[in-house]
């Protein structure tokens, strides 16, 4: 398939599923976002990037760690997550 196609095929599809993703996908996902940010350790001050974020819930998670001194940039390919 042709990379730009692809590309918007993806964008469409998260676009469209973000409500159920939230309901139903976001639950599984934190067991596995609370052992990432517990391996990635993050510690005040640091800068974190969160790429494929989905809506946020480890680049939430680890804002909280890095608190204000830090910063976390969260990105996805499908708008309508971020």
């Amino acid at each position: 398939m042709e990379p730009n196609l692809h590309r918007r095929v993806q964008r469409y599809g998260w676009d469209k599923a973000v409500r159920d993703y939230d309901e139903h996908f976001v639950p599984l996902l934190r067991r596995c976002s609370d052992r990432v940010i517990e391996l990635l350790d993050p510690q005040p001050g640091e800068r974190i990037l969160d790429v494929a974020t989905g809506t946020g819930v480890a680049a939430f998670m680890a804002a909280a760690r890095v608190g204000n001194g830090g910063e976390v940039v969260a990105a996805d390919l499908a708008e309508k997550m971020v």
